[in-house]
């Protein structure tokens, strides 16, 4: 066997491992990890788009006793943010971070996590077509949260 096959065999094997290491993450069962004071909103409508987002709120743990108005920090891929039973390959633990920074820090905000759109999600955040699903969810937010104007 030449240097060339073996390389390409080496290669060929190295995607074959990667892919089946990948294929057993998606599909296997993982817990669920989001803290309880993460809410999963219904699925709204993207209007103009014809297609719905799950959104998910991070609510600081004051929020449940408080009448304080919070500042908001939207952010995109919201199935990865709080939960690795929805995440792609891992939750990004924002829930956990920020309980800790509300309780040492006193940092208290909310995050709107809106989730991201499978099959569009590459064409959602490219330069040449906005993210519009943030902007068009706010007045459904905006209602259900205390947010700062």
């Amino acid at each position: 066997m030449t240097i060339a096959k073996k390389a390409a065999w080496l290669a060929l094997t190295g995607v074959l491992v990667v892919g089946a290491i990948y294929l057993y993450e998606r599909l296997r069962p993982r817990p669920h990890t989001a803290q309880p004071n993460v809410q999963v909103l219904a699925p709204l409508m993207i209007p103009g788009l014809d297609r719905q987002r799950t959104v998910r709120l991070y609510l600081p743990p004051s929020y449940a006793n408080s009448k304080e108005r919070y500042p908001v920090l939207y952010m995109h891929d919201g199935q990865n943010l709080f939960d690795a039973a929805t995440s792609f390959l891992g939750e990004w633990e924002v829930d956990e971070s920020l309980n800790s920074l509300a309780q040492a820090r006193h940092l208290d905000l909310i995050v709107v996590g809106i989730d991201n759109g499978g099959e569009h999600r590459n064409l959602e955040l490219a330069p040449f077509e906005p993210f519009l699903p943030g902007l068009l969810f706010l007045p459904n937010v905006d209602v259900q949260v205390c947010l700062v104007p």
